[in-house]
């Protein structure tokens, strides 16, 4: 709620990987494989402003329910994600570009795949996510298998004067 200033402290949902560090961080997920690749693209322009340029390769599979046909497949996802990183006067994290760490420990046998994802996080991390695309398939091998696109883009960046008293702490 802008108007009353308060904010729920949750991950918005909104892509892949959210729904893989959900499954995580779930206590009867059933997280069965991941596989991950990224690699740094050439530099573009974004709105007059140099942007770095990241490709994300994933590919993950969840266990399903026991199904009436007893076929134990796992619902594979796999998703293509690029990400624009634009160094700002402030640069932030953007809550809407997809990404999310599990709150809870990743599984031995998935390690070293996450810290390649936690490689690109870091670079991602320097700098502010001004545009962020994603396609892919949810769900492979499940009883209903989603192809989608997502797009995040902002729009409008300009530098404002910004009045220092905003950053004083009361004296009370």
């Amino acid at each position: 709620d802008d108007v009353r200033k308060e904010y729920w402290a949750r991950v918005f949902d909104i892509g892949s990987i959210l729904a893989f560090t959900s499954a995580v961080d779930n206590p009867n997920g059933r997280v069965g494989t991941l596989k991950v690749s990224w690699d740094s693209l050439p530099p573009e322009t974004y709105e007059g402003r140099p942007a770095r340029h990241y490709q994300l390769k994933m590919q993950y599979g969840l266990g399903q329910p026991p199904r009436e046909d007893s076929l134990r497949l796992l619902a594979i996802t796999t998703v293509t994600s690029d990400y624009w990183v634009v160094d700002l006067p402030v640069n932030f994290e953007n809550r809407f570009a997809g990404i999310g760490r599990p709150r809870r420990q990743i599984p031995d046998s998935l390690r070293g795949e996450w810290a390649k994802m936690l490689a690109l996080y870091e670079r991602l991390g320097k700098g502010t996510i001004v545009k962020f695309t994603a396609s892919g398939t949810i769900g492979e091998n499940a009883q209903r298998a989603t192809e989608y696109t997502r797009t995040m883009e902002m729009t409008g960046i300009t530098e404002a004067p910004v009045d220092p008293a905003v950053f004083q702490i009361p004296a009370d």
